[in-house]
């Protein structure tokens, strides 16, 4: 008997934007974690972008004295070439941009069998937060 399993999803907000393409460079934001425990892996979130600078090239600093740090980075890939797991390339088919989706990835459209050591043991499932930012200029 061959084992069935499928990709779910669950849309928080509907994008208002352009809808995502086959071979379009995509700029996403993710979070993801293993859905055994609940663990987050890496989140685009936790890493900020560079410093921000003025217009004379001068480190911005907030009102407490901290650097301002432009906006967290975005992982860019080009949907439908599975360049990204099969579940999260899979999962943002007919989302726009703007949208923000919660995918629910069998292992099987994960890393599989092999797992991606030390984080994600073999035959993990995994959960993912996709939010699409724009679609990136390709220079």
């Amino acid at each position: 008997m061959q084992a069935v399993f499928a990709l779910r999803y669950q849309d928080f907000k509907i994008g208002t934007g352009a809808e995502a393409e086959p071979n379009k460079l995509y700029k996403v934001q993710y979070t993801y974690w293993r859905a055994t425990d609940g663990e987050k892996i890496d989140s685009t979130y936790d890493h900020p972008g560079p410093p921000v600078k003025d217009a004379a090239g001068k480190v911005v600093r907030e009102a407490d004295g901290k650097i301002k740090l432009s906006d967290p980075l975005t992982v860019n890939f080009v949907q439908g070439r599975h360049q990204m797991i099969w579940g999260f390339d899979e999962g943002m088919k007919g989302m726009k941009i703007g949208g923000k989706r919660r995918l629910f990835i069998p292992w099987q459209l994960a890393w599989g069998a092999m797992g991606h050591p030390p984080a994600i043991p073999p035959e993990t499932d995994m959960i993912y937060d996709i939010e699409p930012m724009n679609i990136a200029n390709r220079s």
